[in-house]
């Protein structure tokens, strides 16, 4: 008997937590999301599935188009964001990978990772003053070389600069250290066959480097991406989702449909959120499957 239960015991505290914090609060957001809800009262009315089909009737209901353009905004951040990403990260990592003295490797090391410990909020203010339009740092620069000013928060292409610069310095750090454990990872004797072979050096980063690396790769691609639809804090800081809703991710568009201050909307703002959370999944699925079968080839 006690043999049977063991395997059980070893696995209860992740169903717990499990339970907890995934299926609870998904089934939650179903129930108020079939409710029309207050912040002050709670439910008030059973609308069924109203809030999710409005969604797909965009003609009838106008807020509908700007949660389909606040996703595809998301999305837009995704392709600005990630490919910078992964290439710097990967460069700073060959750099420090390759660099021989200890010492320089270390500062190194800690100027680049010392802006992961910096709070967005704080962030952004140090990104508001060096990109202010009348006093910004970057603008006085440009006027020093004899460049007319930039409004860089407020005007495209250049609010999407505003958002990027800030996360991608925020966010480099620790996708280099994973680059970095990565490259430590790939067995010397691979890269000294293929010198034996006549390999370049651009070769054997293709052909050993790059292959070697696509776990890490995936997990930072997998990773990013999530975390690219959770962008709240940089648009709301520095371009307040502008100009219009230029730069209004999904995350800033549901806390203004829930939180508004003139009528709350808790039950339309969570069925967006439930579709939209499927729209990530799917994404993200479709990622996995498409590394993993390249990487299984």
């Amino acid at each position: 008997m006690k043999q049977r239960l063991t395997p059980y015991l070893y696995i209860a505290p992740h169903v717990v937590f499990f339970t907890m914090f995934i299926i609870v609060p998904l089934f939650g957001g179903v129930y108020i999301s079939m409710h029309r809800w207050s912040i002050e009262h709670g439910r008030e009315a059973f609308v069924g599935l109203k809030y999710y089909t409005r969604l797909f009737d965009p003609e009838n209901f106008s807020r509908g188009i700007y949660f389909w353009k606040s996703l595809w905004v998301s999305c837009q951040f995704i392709l600005y964001f990630v490919p910078p990403l992964l290439i710097i990260s990967l460069l700073l990592a060959l750099l420090l990978h390759h660099c021989k003295s200890k010492g320089l490797r270390m500062v190194a090391q800690f100027c680049i990772l010392a802006p992961t410990a910096v709070a967005v909020s704080v962030s952004a203010v140090i990104w508001r003053w060096m990109l202010g339009y009348e006093a910004g740092v970057i603008n006085y620069m440009l006027q020093f070389f004899g460049i007319a000013k930039i409004p860089w928060m407020a005007d495209l292409p250049w609010a999407w600069f505003a958002i990027i610069l800030p996360t991608l310095w925020m966010a480099c750090g620790w996708s280099m250290v994973l680059f970095l454990v990565g490259l430590q990872t790939i067995p010397k004797q691979l890269y000294e066959a293929v010198q034996v072979d006549g390999a370049n050096n651009l070769q054997q980063f293709f052909y050993i480097t790059l292959p070697g690396l696509q776990p890490i790769t995936m997990f930072i691609l997998i990773t990013q991406i999530i975390g690219a639809f959770s962008l709240f804090a940089q648009p709301q800081l520095l371009t307040a989702g502008g100009p219009g809703y230029a730069t209004t991710p999904i995350m800033l568009y549901l806390y203004g449909e829930a939180f508004n201050g003139v009528y709350p909307r808790v039950g339309s703002s969570v069925a967006m959120a439930l579709v939209a959370g499927m729209v990530v999944f799917s994404l993200v699925s479709t990622v996995y499957l498409l590394m993993g079968k390249r990487r299984d080839a």
